[in-house]
């Protein structure tokens, strides 16, 4: 993203892309060890932010974090945690959690959760087509409407 390398490796982490050295490094964004997920490039009100799911049960951070791509400052953040990226489609997003799936309605200012869903079984990162997001899981997908939430299960 504009010549960085971003990741989250241990904390949400930028490089500049041609020479490798550090820009910045966000430690209010811990990674989770062993499984690390993508941060997610989002635009609104034509600005690019950083959404980045991250979490550790230990320091209560499991949290998605909406950052600015320039320098690591935290924006904003809302409840999230586990494994999976964030889905985005225009203003909705979409995380699993490993206890539940998330909507929320977000913009450069905030997010509001839409709607959550509780889950029986761990799941995957959702994908996201206009306004329908499929979870993967255990046995059984879903595919949920972000403005209600079901719109149907098949086993």
């Amino acid at each position: 993203m504009d010549k960085q390398c971003i990741l989250l490796a241990t904390h949400l982490t930028a490089f500049d892309a041609d020479s490798g050295e550090l820009n910045w490094s966000q430690k209010s964004a811990p990674a989770r060890p062993l499984y690390d997920n993508s941060p997610v490039v989002w635009s609104g009100r034509g600005k690019k932010y950083l959404l980045c799911n991250t979490g550790s049960e230990q320091n209560d951070s499991e949290k998605v974090f909406c950052v600015a791509p320039e320098d690591g400052t935290v924006l904003w953040s809302v409840p999230g945690g586990g494994y999976s990226t964030v889905v985005c489609s225009g203003d909705n997003m979409v995380v699993e959690t490993m206890r539940k799936l998330i909507a929320y309605r977000i913009s450069a200012g905030g997010g509001t959760e839409l709607w959550s869903k509780p889950l029986g079984a761990n799941g995957s990162s959702p994908s996201f087509g206009t306004d329908m997001c499929t979870l993967p899981a255990e046995m059984i997908s879903r595919v949920l409407n972000c403005r209600p939430p079901v719109a149907w299960t098949q086993p």
